[in-house]
């Protein structure tokens, strides 16, 4: 997250807030790192010295590399390695983790009433502070042209958006008693679902648009769970990402309670089953003690989730980027988890602004394959050339002390100025003099990786001077490894007018179709949402298919901070394939931080898939305990669906006590992958249990026929006559049994609804004889008589069809004694 910048005025509620001081505007620099401290703004004009401590950070120059490593600053205690030194992996188990309640019966969590955040300044990467010259090392002019600027549509136009709606805006957050600017907006997509998440607030949509949950603050999402997690609105640079290997989805932010002290948390929530409405498998990590977790950006890999971060230590001082992997297989069935983490200041304090790659498709990478994180370097900040480095995290979960995180390679790129504005404010937008941030210093998100068997991609983009002018350029990369390691296959810069394009986020097809999605402006056009895109036919370097508009601005950004972004998200739905939703933020109007955000859905015409419109069939429910269940019982479900697959099913069953009728179907598992699980169920109850299963089509079947099954009744619930001796006894069915030895003496149960009877109880070498009575009649004669005491045993009759009347156990013999655990009664 980065700051939002006061421009002098801090409201409370829309209106003219506290006064700040000119001089401390004036001290407030723009940038990629921020995070809130809660305070009340009239309380920071009230203590000038307290809000001059918090707003002016000046952090000092560094420059990457030119042999200048410090000054560094480390906490107490914290053990770093020297430059040059190899870093140890940190083996931290989460602090806390728990399984939510279905987020759909959560209820959204708002900030307090007038809570605004108060933000400071940025933390800039090394290198690209105002005013610091390029390292001695510097192989080319900044402001050189760029060789693969693309500076002319050549092609069609991408086709106009599938789906376009609105998603969450500054109005969301405002009415939930809270604001937070830039608002990073991402989203990904599932096979029915899509959830956005920005600063502050998440939401979840169906694929046409329409609103299921939220707009919620984040602190919903760790509800209950963790003080440092859920402290009100929630914390910022949130990430959500859909594991389209496990059907789950990610959601993640920092947390940081005492800054700019520590300990520094990143929480990360795994939903439990396809479904973002349901149940959430929630962890809290400790990422360290000293120093903050900023811009932390998470991709999913087989055999984990891998995040990085960039490093500060007091209130802005660089130290070093983070990378970590969490234990996914542990997160994804709540168990407690791992983490392995590299603190790689000691090995190479320069390193910042790394990606961790993000699978799609359906094929995973090669088995034993370490995640690829990818680094740009412009030779501008002393490095021999323009070029990406290459890193490889081995995450070893059986003995985490021999995980590694190791330099791979450089891979050189065509010539780029990273430099736009020397890093300051540089877009231009229409109608006013303010400037927005084109972050040009790191890849702008994702690192999305696939698997195409013969060879494997990333796919990223960057932000660039496009002409030698600080024009911004959206520069973009496919990587290739056919089995000798990672190089350039092909690279753009899209700038084909004098508009700026920024803010980037690039992805592959199935087909291996690119598309981009960015901001473009300039002056004398508002800030708009736009893409365009590679068809796998165009020629490499080119984004063939030329711009479509998105969403276009009607306004422009006034707050003089300029933060704008600070990503954007471009994602394909896992369901054909073929579809990328994009996500950015734009204006309607002139305003400080009025911004709203637009969802789209497009994709290449060529992209096709054959059209799935039969839902799954042969859809079943099976009980192999049926009919009486004495203990926890196993129900399992079956479909089959030929064309795109089965991908989740939902189960259900209504229940009706011995003695009434059936209430309404009850969800038991909602959107689930899995089977089969185990119910238990009460004494006395029928369930009768049915299926709907959906396809990766989003075609759903009808419920399937009914299996259902009935728990019987406690002896303890009858009423009995006669003699008879109620026992606690283990082994027995609810661990109690009624004896008697006395002819004729009678346990009954009134008002039966049931088609079969059956008798619960125990045999043994001297037991007698007992009589199960319908109406009075006897339908059946039990003789319990055993050489050898056996475990209990049912004894069913059939009555034919559904009945009322009153069931009853009979003694039969006189002085041999009777053990009675139960009555099975129901209709099953």
């Amino acid at each position: 997250m980065r700051e939002r910048r006061s421009g002098g005025n801090i409201g409370i509620d829309g209106t003219a807030g506290c006064r700040c001081s000119s001089e401390v505007e004036k001290s407030v620099r723009s940038g990629k790192g921020s995070i809130f401290l809660y305070a009340a703004v009239c309380v920071v004009v009230l203590f000038v010295p307290l809000a001059l401590a918090l707003l002016v950070w000046g952090p000092g120059a560094i420059h990457r590399p030119v042999g200048v490593y410090g000054p560094w600053e480390f906490g107490p205690g914290e053990v770093v390695a020297g430059p040059g030194e190899p870093a140890l992996p940190e083996v931290v188990r989460s602090v806390r983790n728990d399984t939510s309640v279905p987020l759909r019966s959560v209820e959204p969590v708002d900030a307090p009433g007038g809570w605004r955040p108060v933000q400071r300044p940025e933390l800039p990467l090394p290198g690209r502070e105002e005013g610091v010259e390029a390292g001695p090392l510097e192989a080319r002019p900044a402001g050189a042209p760029d060789s693969v600027v693309q500076r002319v549509d050549t092609g069609p136009r991408m086709p106009a958006p599938a789906k376009s709606f609105e998603g969450i805006s500054q109005a969301n957050q405002l009415s939930q008693g809270f604001w937070g600017q830039p608002p990073d907006p991402n989203l990904d997509v599932g096979l029915n679902h899509i959830m956005q998440i920005v600063n502050f607030s998440y939401a979840v949509y169906d694929k046409s648009g329409g609103l299921l949950y939220g707009p919620a603050s984040l602190s919903t999402m760790w509800s209950g769970f963790s003080v440092a997690c859920q402290k009100p609105p929630g914390y910022g640079d949130p990430i959500v990402l859909y594991d389209a290997q496990a059907g789950r989805w990610l959601v993640s932010q920092f947390a940081m309670p005492n800054y700019p002290s520590g300990p520094f948390y990143e929480c990360i929530a795994v939903s439990a089953t396809p479904n973002p409405l349901g149940a959430w498998n929630r962890y809290q990590f400790v990422t360290s003690n000293t120093k903050m977790n900023d811009y932390p950006k998470i991709g999913m890999w087989p055999n984990g989730y891998y995040m990085t971060s960039n490093q500060f230590t007091g209130s802005s001082t660089w130290a070093g980027t983070k990378v970590v992997a969490f234990e996914r297989s542990a997160m994804l069935t709540g168990n407690s988890a791992l983490s392995i983490g590299f603190d790689m200041f000691g090995v190479d304090p320069n390193l910042a602004g790394a990606l961790p790659p993000d699978l799609d498709g359906p094929t995973p990478p090669p088995t034993g394959a370490d995640p690829p994180f990818l680094e740009m370097d412009d030779d501008g900040w002393g490095y021999p050339q323009d070029q990406l480095e290459v890193w490889e995290f081995h995450a070893d979960w059986t003995t985490p002390a021999n995980s590694t995180f190791t330099h791979v390679t450089d891979v050189p790129t065509a010539p780029f100025d990273s430099n736009l504005c020397n890093y300051e404010l540089c877009v231009p937008q229409a109608g006013t003099t303010v400037k927005l941030d084109p972050i040009a210093d790191r890849l702008m998100y994702r690192l999305q990786y696939r698997n195409f068997g013969s060879y494997q991609t990333l796919v990223t983009d960057q932000n660039v001077d496009a002409n030698g002018n600080d024009r911004a350029g959206v520069r973009w990369y496919e990587l290739r490894d056919t089995g000798s390691g990672w190089s350039v296959y092909q690279q753009g810069t899209y700038s084909p007018d004098s508009n700026s394009r920024w803010m980037g986020s690039a992805a592959m097809d199935g087909l291996g179709d690119i598309a981009v999605g960015y901001s473009v402006s300039s002056g004398s056009n508002y800030p708009s949402i736009a893409y365009a895109g590679h068809d796998v036919a165009d020629p490499l370097g080119t984004l063939g298919q030329g711009e479509m508009v998105l969403a276009s601005g009607g306004g422009s950004q006034t707050d003089s901070g300029g933060r704008w972004g600070d990503y954007s998200s471009m994602s394909v739905d896992p369901a054909d394939d073929c579809t990328f939703w994009y996500t950015n933020e734009y204006y309607s109007a002139n305003s400080t931080h009025d911004w709203r955000t637009r969802i789209g859905a497009l994709r290449f015409a060529g992209c096709t898939t054959p059209a799935d419109t039969t839902p799954p069939t042969g859809v079943a429910v099976t009980v192999p305990a049926k009919p009486f269940a004495t203990g926890p019982f196993q129900v399992s479900w079956t479909a089959t669906d030929t064309d795109s697959g089965v991908a989740y099913y939902d189960v259900s069953y209504r229940m009706a006590p011995y003695d009434g009728g059936f209430g309404s179907p009850v969800v038991w598992q909602a959107d689930v992958i899995p089977t089969g699980a185990t119910f238990t169920g009460s004494p006395g109850y029928t369930y009768c249990f049915s299926a709907t299963a959906t396809d990766n089509a989003s075609n759903t079947s009808s419920p399937s026929s009914e299996t259902c099954v009935a728990v019987p009744v406690d002896d303890v619930a009858m009423t009995a006559s006669g003699t008879w001796t109620r026992n606690t006894r283990s082994g027995c069915y609810l661990g109690t049994l009624s004896r008697s030895s006395t002819a004729g003496s009678l346990l009954t149960l009134y008002r039966v609804n049931t088609d079969k009877v059956a008798l619960i109880a125990s045999k043994c070498r001297r037991c007698g004889v007992v009589e199960i009575l319908w109406n009075g009649a006897p339908v059946m004669q039990v003789n319990l008589h055993a050489h050898q005491a056996t475990k209990m045993n049912a004894f069913t009759v059939d009555l034919g069809s559904v009945q009322t009347g009153t069931a009853a156990v009979r003694v039969a013999t006189q002085g041999k004694p009777v053990r009675i655990d139960g009555l099975g009664v129901g209709r099953v």
